[in-house]
């Protein structure tokens, strides 16, 4: 208690909302005496780039400014499962996407791999394979969460965006929400971690009712 000057409270709207605020605060505040979430979360993606046959290679990385990030998880074993599926299903050389033998023996790899690490297959229909898998990992779902605001006259509003937390905010009671840039521009953006992006998903499964989904990916 010899360490506090000051106390200032923020009227959130609901319990949710309050939730989110508390965790966004502990990882930009790091508070000296809160020893909850306080722990590093480093960033892994699926990459892309093309090697020099032509050929689009995906991979498992920390998240960094050399490469583009198709797709970004807060666990390794996440990223390197999501990579995984999508080997298995969009018929991916396991070598152009540096899975080793480990995981794909000589007969495995056989049937999913169609040539390409031995230049067999055409670089355009192996491509071709790649953006379909990339397509679907960007096909996560978006959806908001409307619930009560402070006032009468205003709704509570979440926004998921392609699977991950946005932002949240206030919007008049009769605001529209179908169109997703409208709800962009309506809320405050926030930094994403797990933490908020879990407890937003559990909460939409257990009141389906308060859920906004859209279903077009822009």
């Amino acid at each position: 208690m010899r360490e506090v000057y000051r106390i200032s409270f923020e009227e959130c709207g609901t319990e949710l909302m309050a939730a989110v605020k508390e965790s966004s605060e502990i990882k930009r505040l790091w508070p000296r005496f809160n020893a909850a979430q306080k722990r590093r979360e480093d960033m892994y993606g699926i990459i892309r780039y093309y090697d020099q046959n032509g050929y689009t290679r995906l991979a498992v990385d920390k998240v960094n400014s050399r490469y583009e990030v198709v797709s970004s998880y807060h666990h390794l074993e996440n990223a390197a499962a999501a990579l995984r599926q999508l080997v298995q299903d969009f018929n991916l050389c396991p070598r152009l996407c540096f899975i080793g033998e480990k995981i794909y023996d000589e007969t495995t790899h056989a049937i999913i791999c169609k040539g390409a690490c031995d230049k067999k297959e055409a670089t355009v229909d192996y491509n071709w394979r790649v953006e379909s898998a990339i397509n679907k990992l960007k096909s996560l779902p978006s959806f908001v969460i409307i619930d009560e605001g402070i006032t009468r006259d205003q709704n509570s509003c979440i926004l998921v965006w392609q699977g991950k937390f946005y932002g949240m905010g206030f919007i008049p009671l009769n605001t529209v929400v179908d169109e997703p840039e409208v709800v962009k521009s309506l809320v405050q953006p926030y930094k994403e971690n797990s933490t908020i992006t879990n407890m937003l998903f559990s909460y939409a499964k257990r009141y389906p009712t308060r859920i906004k989904t859209f279903n077009a990916i822009i």
